[in-house]
Order: structure tokens, then sequence, then C-alpha cells
């Protein structure tokens, strides 16, 4: 994953993680929020965070119904 795609998941989860945390709706514009589904999506949960995180925010990802 390219350090700059990997930066903005990692603001986007450290920004959000209480909202990602209990699964509430987190307020992003459309594009961003498409950007990071997109890329969480395409990396099989193989995000480059520790596991705990990374299966947080693909879980949240999977679980999301366009809540953005």
């Amino acid at each position: 994953m390219p350090d700059d795609i990997q930066d903005i998941l990692f603001v986007f989860l450290v920004e959000n993680l209480p909202l990602v945390a209990s699964r509430r709706p987190v307020v992003l514009p459309i594009g961003l929020a498409d950007y990071i589904h997109t890329e969480v999506i395409n990396s099989g949960g193989t995000l480059p965070f520790p596991s705990d995180l990374a299966d947080l925010l693909f879980v949240y990802e999977l679980s999301r119904q366009d809540r953005f």
C-alpha cells in the first residue's frame, strides 16, 4: 500500500476512532469516504496497522451502508 494511502487511512482512523469503534456514522466529504471505502475493501483486510485496528476498520467499512 503506497505511503500516501496509508497516511490517509491512519489519519481517518485516529481522528474517528471513537466513532469507528462504536460503529457510528462518520462525516466525511463524499470523495474521501468513497476513497477510504475502496482502499479498505481492496486491501482484503490486510491494512498496515496493528491487527486489532486493521480488523476494526475493515469490519466498520464492510458494515457501513452509506452512512458517511
